[in-house]
């Protein structure tokens, strides 16, 4: 059985068919804590994430939802148009997109108005040595390899968010 209330926490019960002779065992209803995001309240920040692969865009909407407001985009293209309509605070990049690349789509990013300093994170799969360099060399201000554990990228991109 189970019951859950929403910032209550949750209450499993298992039933075991005992021996005969043997006690039914109390239970103790034990508090579990919901980890809270860490919201930056200051300001609302804006991100945009810019990601052709599901289950990057999960894993990043999940560490994101408590931390900033974000829009997602699946190409180079996609990209410039939102930040052209948009200011945002830090632009989280796959690099290796249909089209146009990440790193051509940062390119035309940087050239628009209150961009030169915005944080852009090249997040990809590219890892040959020469790789961040060639990234960092081409307009990118950060990198990040996938794959990635959540509580490293999520420190990553609230440790940019408060120094913004």
């Amino acid at each position: 059985n189970v019951e859950s209330a929403i910032g209550e926490g949750s209450t499993f019960v298992v039933r075991f068919h005992a021996l005969p002779g043997h006690k039914e065992i109390e239970s103790k209803k034990v508090p579990v804590e919901e980890e809270k995001g860490e919201i930056l309240e200051d300001t609302e920040k804006k991100v945009l994430v810019v990601e052709d692969d599901e289950n990057s865009i999960f894993a990043i909407n999940f560490v994101l939802k408590n931390i900033s407001d974000a829009d997602f985009v699946k190409n180079g293209e996609e990209a410039i148009e939102m930040a052209k309509k948009n200011k945002y605070d830090l632009i989280l990049m796959d690099i290796g997109l249909e089209g146009i690349s990440g790193l051509e789509a940062t390119k035309e990013i940087r050239k628009l108005a209150g961009y030169k300093k915005t944080p852009i994170v090249a997040v990809t799969a590219f890892a040959m040595v020469g790789d961040k360099e060639k990234f960092l060399a081409g307009g990118c201000s950060h990198y990040l390899s996938k794959p990635f554990k959540i509580s490293e990228f999520k420190k990553f991109v609230t440790d940019i968010l408060i120094k913004k």
